[in-house]
């Protein structure tokens, strides 16, 4: 999905959250928001927008001298899914359908997007999410593949939501399935990485890599060889998040999205409305 001039204001906002996450030194964070302005111009609807927000972001970690600025925003996401975890794994154990629970849970961790909002009530936003359910509920295509399906690949997306996975991951593992879970190579806004992965656990069910991508979205002309060969053979594929829906939109591949509408560009795409769940299969 190509970058849009609605979504350059965006892309300015977290540019100026990332910067004063790091530092109160104005002059630097001047020096960010003209680095953007300079850039604008030269933005044509060739590029993805997880491509440009990396290049943006990738400038304010050498800026600040920070590797990582939404570390401690990262963690208090993680915490704050963490304490709502047993609830929901409840909520699931309980219900007539608990893969098609886990999913729909899966989906509302979504809702924790540096990208769209640092301000974000979590445990509120998820259980109305819980209560509104999927909007496009392609499950029972998803059912039908994981039977006769020998391998499944997750991409994804942030750390917070990274927590509800392995709730969903523990429901897929009642599969007889290969499972690999890709991350991000690198610190990007807040999306889960290798590091974030190993502290949530999610090794214990299922195979976890980095993508080798650098942007807050799937692109594969950043993948890595060893995630190439196992999405270009993988029986299933699961995107998570809105991120990745947009570097991997334009692919030839059949791929089942699982997010939350959280702008209306991509509601629009979805032809959805605004903060709909989501489970979209694409051929």
């Amino acid at each position: 999905m190509k970058v849009q001039y609605e979504c350059m204001p965006c892309i300015l906002r977290q540019a100026i959250e990332a910067a004063q996450m790091v530092t109160d030194d104005e002059k630097i964070i001047d020096q960010i928001i003209e680095e953007y302005a300079k850039r604008i111009p030269k933005i044509r609807n060739n590029v993805s927008t997880p491509l440009v927000v990396s290049q943006i972001q990738q400038s304010i970690r050498e800026k600040t001298n920070n590797s990582d600025p939404y570390q401690k925003f990262k963690e208090k996401n993680m915490q704050l899914a963490q304490n709502i975890y047993k609830d929901l794994e409840e909520l699931i154990r309980r219900d007539k359908n608990p893969l098609k629970k886990a999913l729909i849970i899966s989906a509302t961790g979504n809702v924790i997007d540096a990208g769209i909002s640092l301000k974000i009530e979590v445990e509120d936003s998820i259980l109305k999410s819980i209560r509104k359910g999927l909007t496009v509920d392609h499950y029972q295509k998803f059912a039908d593949r994981l039977k006769n399906s020998d391998s499944l690949l997750i991409i994804g997306d942030n750390t917070g939501e990274a927590v509800l996975d392995k709730l969903l991951l523990k429901e897929l593992n009642q599969y007889d399935i290969n499972i690999t879970y890709a991350v991000r190579d690198i610190p990007i806004l807040n999306d889960v990485t290798l590091k974030e992965a190993e502290e949530i656990g999610l090794s214990q069910y299922a195979n976890v890599i980095s993508s080798g991508c650098k942007a807050p979205g799937m692109l594969i002309e950043q993948a890595s060889d060893n995630f190439m060969k196992l999405y270009n053979k993988a029986d299933i594929v699961l995107s998570k998040g809105q991120g990745n829906l947009e570097g991997l939109s334009e692919e030839d591949r059949p791929i089942f999205y699982l997010l939350k509408a959280k702008c209306d560009l991509i509601a629009d795409w979805l032809d959805v409305k605004l903060n709909d769940l989501v489970f979209k299969f694409v051929e």
